[in-house]
């Protein structure tokens, strides 16, 4: 985890002068007109949805992390609390509608998450739910492939986020 965020921007975007400074490893100054700005983290929430004992992971088909795995899950939107961040892009990832009462907090972590050049710190949150029967769809535009894996048997490797691999380390952690 990078505790030293990296400013995308070279000039400050109040006045276009390039004197922006980084402060308190949180806020960048102007020195030319005050500006400032804060880089907060963004949230991400996501479900570890164990189907029959088995984890649903997806395959990455964009990066940041294609090619490697991951869960339902995503950036929660303005307005939108974890839980329903975490309904909303399991539906859109997989088809498969959760209720938010299935739902049961497992962690969180932090996350360095480059997208297009730009470096966001993110805190994710994490759930497990657990489902005896579902037939999940997959978003094409999303992800390549379902792979259903018996949480023990999966590499740590294989996945696109470290923070992944830390709820995942959790929940095993939790059974022991």
């Amino acid at each position: 985890m990078n505790k030293n965020p990296v400013w995308p921007f070279s000039v400050c975007p109040h006045c276009g002068k390039a004197n922006i400074q980084l402060r308190e490893n949180k806020k960048y100054l102007c020195s030319n007109c005050g500006f400032s700005y804060f880089h907060n983290v963004a949230t991400g929430a996501g479900v570890l949805l164990l189907i029959q004992g088995k984890l649903l992971l997806l395959c990455r088909a964009k990066e940041p992390g294609k090619g490697l795995y991951t869960i339902p899950g995503g950036f929660v939107d303005p307005g939108e609390s974890a839980e329903e961040a975490v309904v909303r892009e399991c539906m859109e990832e997989t088809g498969i509608q959760l209720k938010q009462n299935q739902l049961n907090y497992l962690t969180s972590h932090t996350n360095d998450y480059k997208y297009k050049g730009i470096p966001y710190i993110t805190c994710d949150i994490f759930f497990t739910a657990a489902l005896e029967d579902a037939s999940p769809v997959l978003d094409m535009e999303e992800s390549t492939s379902i792979l259903l894996i018996k949480p023990e048997a999966i590499d740590p490797n294989i996945l696109a986020f470290a923070s992944t691999q830390y709820a995942l380390k959790n929940l095993s952690d939790s059974w022991k």
